[in-house]
């Protein structure tokens, strides 16, 4: 298993446990369901590979991937209690991800998207996490 996939399974479980019954999308580019609890979605999108000095350029492991992951939560509702709510689910969500070892938070941002019914409240928390890459079929250490 790619180590990448490994890191965005073990990050969506411990979303799925921490806000059970909201869906947990991960690396979605597709319509994404939002239930009446919300939605979570996962991304790994970029990853910075550093070898220690006798690996270089001969292509040859261990190394180390620094991971970006974005973990974005939306809920929709009224405008007095939707960003309320959000920031709940974020809370969630920081409180979950903070149980594992070596995955940092380092920043948020929150935007807020409505018209006269609805208004929607995107909370975006981005992380880094280092692994170090074996190269072996289990994939990481």
């Amino acid at each position: 298993m790619h180590p990448r996939k490994a890191l965005r399974d073990e990050i969506r479980a411990l979303l799925e446990a921490a806000l059970p019954g909201v869906p947990v999308h991960v690396s979605a580019s597709r319509q994404v369901r939002i239930g009446a609890d919300g939605a979570v979605m996962l991304y790994v999108m970029k990853e910075v590979i550093t070898r220690p000095g006798a690996a270089r350029g001969r292509g040859v492991g261990p190394f180390k991937r620094s991971a970006e992951i974005d973990v974005v939560v939306v809920r929709e509702g009224q405008e007095g209690d939707v960003v309320d709510r959000g920031d709940a689910m974020s809370r969630a969500v920081e409180l979950a991800l903070a149980s594992r070892p070596g995955l940092e938070l380092l920043a948020t941002a929150t935007e807020i998207d409505g018209g006269a019914q609805t208004v929607r409240c995107a909370s975006v928390m981005s992380y880094a996490a280092e692994i170090i890459d074996t190269l072996t079929p289990g994939g990481s250490a």
